[in-house]
């Protein structure tokens, strides 16, 4: 996982995007995870609607 982050990193730095490691799998907290993620596409999104 850390490779494919790395090869989408150099390919475009221009995109911002985060790999967070988290312990457990897929199941444990689904709700929890895909709420942290909403949360950081609506502040990914607002603070490059600020730096206009």
């Amino acid at each position: 996982m850390r490779t494919q982050y790395e090869i989408l990193q150099s390919l475009n730095p221009t995109v911002h995007s985060v790999l967070e490691w988290n312990p457990g799998n897929h199941f444990v907290e689904p709700d929890t995870r895909c709420a942290k993620g909403f949360s950081w596409c609506i502040k990914s999104v607002l603070s490059d609607i600020n730096a206009l």
